[in-house]
């Protein structure tokens, strides 16, 4: 994770230049950069899998599909507690806000749905295990509430794998048919969405005092989003479900997706360099007046510590 204090570290060794931790943050934000929450992945998720994902198999997924009348739903299923909570609220500073309208007791629902970039959302909820019984169960409704065949892109959950889910799909003979997303690639299923926006946005802002009530708000968060086509499209708007690889130009993506790896090297291009060593060599000026220069390069026979002077 790159901080202000590990960014000094690669200026100074990169550049012989030492600043402090909010010109560093002023420094970032100047090339185009700001601090964000980042999206983990799964170390086993196969890169070329997911480009051939992308470039091959969904859209022959989708040609397919339209010349066969299908519609092509994204599946997925998630868990919600009623001890899970999200979302902030204003408070004095200093002083942790505490919200005592929430129940002791543990609550909790599972949820089954599907999506199309048209915007149709269909789901299910239950209690306990999710198992092949109940996935073909759901695969039943989505074909009765469906006109034409049904292209179903799910994970590889092991309920979708399951023997009995496979003599399901055959027996349906065309009617519908399962597409595996790769493995350890949920950024792929546009689906996530719906869970992002059920669980984080709306339920888990709110306070739960018993199950019935819990229920309830699940499923009238699921309703409205059922409700709100143009949401649900919103989900495909997502870069990582666009079939084309992202092509994006400028020093600032290429400075922050280095600091994205997992070597301590501040790569960047050669303008940006550029443009990095003339902003060092500026003094920073900081409310208190104090400026902050480039201390002597070690090597040029400098004490390798920064020099501060009063700016007044």
């Amino acid at each position: 994770m790159w901080t202000p204090d590990l960014v000094r570290v690669v200026i100074r060794r990169e550049f012989q230049v030492s600043l402090s931790a909010v010109s560093v943050g002023r420094l970032l934000r100047t090339l185009g950069l700001s601090p964000q929450r980042p999206l983990w992945r799964a170390w086993q998720a196969d890169p070329d899998a997911v480009q051939r994902w992308r470039d091959e198999q969904f859209p022959a997924i989708r040609k397919q599909a339209k010349a066969e009348g299908a519609v092509v739903y994204f599946a997925d299923e998630a868990g919600l507690r009623s001890d899970y909570h999200a979302g902030t609220t204003w408070a004095p500073v200093g002083r942790t806000p505490v919200v005592v309208k929430a129940t002791g007791a543990r609550h909790s629902l599972n949820m089954i749905s599907a999506v199309t970039a048209q915007g149709l959302l269909r789901f299910s909820t239950f209690t306990g295990s999710f198992t092949a019984a109940r996935f073909i169960d759901f695969c039943r409704k989505l074909m009765a509430d469906t006109d034409g065949p049904v292209y179903l892109v799910v994970d590889g959950h092991p309920a979708h794998r399951a023997k009995l889910v496979t003599e399901f799909v055959a027996a349906t003979e065309g009617r519908l048919r399962l597409f595996m997303l790769p493995a350890y690639s949920p950024q792929l299923n546009p689906d996530e969405w719906v869970w992002k926006n059920v669980k984080h946005d709306r339920v888990g802002r709110t306070s739960v005092h018993n199950a019935d009530e819990f229920k309830t708000k699940i499923l009238g968060e699921l309703r409205r989003l059922q409700k709100l086509p143009q949401i649900v499209r919103a989900f495909f708007a997502d870069p990582d479900l666009r079939c084309s690889a992202n092509v994006v130009s400028g020093d600032a993506v290429t400075m922050s997706e280095a600091m994205t790896s997992e070597t301590v090297v501040l790569s960047i291009t050669r303008p940006a360099e550029a443009a990095l060593r003339d902003r060092c060599r500026l003094s920073f000026h900081s409310s208190y007046g104090r400026v902050l220069e480039p201390c002597p390069s070690p090597t040029a026979g400098g004490t390798g510590r920064s020099h501060h002077r009063t700016g007044r």
